[in-house]
């Protein structure tokens, strides 16, 4: 298996190719491989940064982020040779020992890597696969693959908005649309990641109280941007909104 993706951009630089000779003009020498173990990091460009609620944020970052606890297992990735435009397509997870192999050489990388249940949907236009307990990523970089490597380590940036609830009090939160699903809590803290809203149904927030009380906060029309976390104030039952920058500076 680890010779397979080797082979699969091999054949495709093959394509259309007639003779000997031509391969040996028009492409470059992929005879060497290399083996890598595949790893990633978070970008500093676009990483969830905001004012308020920082506290609780930056608590919830290092401890379930930051050391990947609530981070994706699995990666869809493409490899894109720059020289030849051959591409595979490669699906695993990241904890795979064994790792993949490619030809040497340069490539774009590009893909996502999703919590399992948004590969596990059996209906892929049902919304329940774009909210998660975990973190959605999404990669695309250059990189350069040289035989003496054993290891990859890309650059992740966050696909989807964080929302937290620190909230007092409070029996259960759950997301309401065309799926319903309760939200896990950590050191007191509700959190959901958010990769779109649902484009068939409103989307709510339910929040129920111990005292049996309950209240709603529509999440419609609300300009969330991937990559940002927001705070959910249980005085004001709101969410902090950031003041728009101007464009031409």
């Amino acid at each position: 298996m680890k010779k397979i993706f080797g082979l699969m951009l091999l054949c495709a630089i093959m394509v259309g190719v007639t003779s000997c000779e031509k391969v040996a003009e028009d492409i470059p020498d992929v005879s060497q491989e290399v083996r890598l173990k595949l790893n990633y990091t978070f970008s500093d460009s676009g990483s969830m940064t905001r004012s308020n609620g920082s506290e609780a944020f930056v608590s919830f970052y290092d401890n379930y982020l930051k050391n990947k606890v609530l981070t994706p297992t699995r990666y869809d990735l493409i490899f894109k040779n720059i020289e030849t435009g051959a591409t595979a397509r490669i699906i695993g997870d990241w904890n795979d020992e064994d790792g993949i192999t490619l030809p040497v050489g340069e490539y774009i990388v590009s893909g996502t890597s999703n919590p399992r249940n948004h590969y596990a949907q059996l209906e892929p236009s049902s919304d329940y696969e774009f909210i998660s307990d975990t973190v959605f990523l999404s990669f695309n970089e250059q990189v350069k693959l040289s035989a003496e490597q054993t290891s990859l380590s890309l650059n992740a940036t966050h696909n989807s908005f964080l929302l937290l609830f620190d909230l007092k009090d409070v029996k259960k939160v759950n997301y309401s649309g065309l799926n319903d699903k309760v939200l896990n809590t950590h050191n007191n803290i509700y959190t959901i990641f958010v990769n779109r809203l649902s484009t068939r149904s409103s989307d709510i927030i339910e929040i129920t109280k111990n005292d049996g009380k309950e209240s709603t906060v529509s999440l419609d029309n609300i300009p969330f941007e991937k990559g940002k976390y927001y705070y959910f104030d249980d005085m004001t039952y709101s969410f902090s909104i950031p003041e728009m920058e101007e464009g031409n500076k």
